[in-house]
């Protein structure tokens, strides 16, 4: 199974007080969270490829072959986040061996476990879950800085995408 490194625990009162308190800043201030993320997001790589050395910050990828890799390499992480919130969906504090019947049909414990309620959840695997999202999340990142994509050309596009989705939806596509 995978190794998980616990994140529930990260959650102290001081610490969700400033950042809700950044994130209300920010908007009485004009200023888009999700610019604000990305700028978070686009420093991390910064420091992992001058500490590292064997990986590139998205500013410093030049051709389609650098960017292509790197896409890929964040592909290959955020299915492994994505793989470890599957398990996380289940409940961390249940044993390791249980967590995969949510998904492995053969398991005795599948049918069970696939009835249960999202919000049986306890609060520390909830919190779990959530950090395995923002990993996720992490990576996706990842690739709009590596692609050029800031918060303003994700919102407008992404609107336009979804109106399209719906129109899609009505026409029964």
């Amino acid at each position: 199974m995978s190794e998980f490194n616990s994140c529930a625990h990260l959650v102290k009162s001081e610490d969700l007080e400033a950042a809700r308190q950044l994130y209300d800043d920010l908007l009485l201030s004009n200023q888009d969270p999700y610019a604000y993320i990305l700028n978070l997001q686009n420093s991390l790589q910064e420091n992992i490829a001058k500490g590292l050395g064997r990986v590139q910050a998205p500013k410093d990828l030049k051709t389609k072959g650098e960017v292509y890799e790197f896409v890929l390499q964040q592909k290959i992480a955020m299915d492994d986040e994505w793989r470890e919130m599957v398990e996380a969906m289940a409940g961390m504090s249940l044993p390791e061996k249980d967590r995969s019947a949510l998904w492995k049909k053969w398991k005795a414990k599948y049918d069970s476990l696939r009835s249960e309620e999202i919000s049986s959840l306890s609060h520390e695997d909830r919190l779990e879950l959530m950090f395995e999202v923002i990993d996720a999340a992490h990576f996706f990142n990842n690739v709009l800085l590596a692609l050029g994509v800031d918060a303003e050309t994700y919102f407008t596009l992404y609107y336009i995408k979804n109106a399209e989705n719906i129109a899609r939806q009505k026409r029964g596509y």
